[in-house]
């Protein structure tokens, strides 16, 4: 995201392979594909107490790969 003056780095991860990831990494924000949606509750129950924002992004957005969308929602 460089191009966008902006110093953000994104990792893609599997839910299944979310608690190591977790437990291991800094997480800043967390989006969620659409095909993800269904365990928004489960992991969000594992984030409670902190304050990491986490988000689906909208099947739209995904499927036409709108980065700039999708930045947006970072904000």
């Amino acid at each position: 995201v460089e191009s966008k003056g902006l110093d953000y780095e994104f990792e893609a991860i599997g839910t299944l392979d979310f608690d190591d990831y977790y437990e291991e990494n800094q997480v800043d924000f967390i989006l969620m594909g659409p095909q993800a949606r269904h365990m928004y509750t489960e992991i969000n129950e594992k984030i409670e107490g902190t304050q990491i924002p986490m988000k689906v992004i909208d099947s739209k957005i995904y499927g036409r790969m709108d980065a700039d969308a999708i930045l947006e929602m970072l904000k």
